[in-house]
Parts: C-alpha cells; sequence; structure tokens
C-alpha cells in the first residue's frame, strides 16, 4: 500500500492507508520520502534535477529510515565544488554532460 501510487489505490487501501499515516510516524516519513522522489522526473533542467536530488538525499540519509538511507547512498550521489549532484555512472537525468 505504501510502495502503490495514491491515485492507484482503491477506496479501502486509501482509507487504511490514511490511518496509517495517522497513526505511524516512520511510516508517514517514508511515504512522504518517496512520493516527493517522483518530483525528480519533473525537471527539465539537469541543474534543477541535480539540485533536487541533493535536497532529497540529504533528506533521507537524515530520515534515520534504513531503507531510504540505502537508496540515497545506492544513487552513488557525489558533491561537486559547483554543487552539482552527479551519479557515478554520469548525469542523472540521462542527458550528456559536455559537448
Amino acid at each position: 500500500m505504501l510502495l502503490k501510487r495514491p491515485e492507484n489505490l482503491t477506496d479501502t487501501q486509501h482509507d487504511k492507508l490514511t490511518d496509517v499515516l495517522r497513526y505511524n510516524l516512520r511510516s508517514v516519513r517514508a511515504y512522504l520520502l518517496k512520493e516527493s522522489l517522483d518530483a525528480f522526473w519533473q525537471y527539465d533542467s539537469a541543474l534543477w534535477a541535480s539540485w533536487f536530488l541533493d535536497k532529497w538525499c540529504t533528506r533521507a540519509l537524515r530520515s534515520r529510515l534504513e531503507a531510504d538511507e540505502k537508496i540515497a547512498r545506492t544513487l552513488g550521489v557525489t558533491t561537486t565544488s559547483s554543487s552539482t549532484v552527479h551519479c557515478q555512472k554520469g548525469d542523472l537525468t540521462g542527458r550528456r554532460r559536455g559537448p
């Protein structure tokens, strides 16, 4: 239920999710982090996408949620001196860097 996109939930699942999010703080943090990561794919600018991912990874690492910390580490995000975030395997937006 927590991994399912909100628009794909049945009415019963939506009601259960509402209850879980109301009472379980760890679940709330995990759910909100998961949902907020979806915004990454909306960026057209590699610079803004990098900024967003840097902020998201910082939140995930500080969340004290093991699964989210692991995701941030798995991305292999590093920050350059210009504060641009790059993955170990290239530009995170799928665009080529350089000429």
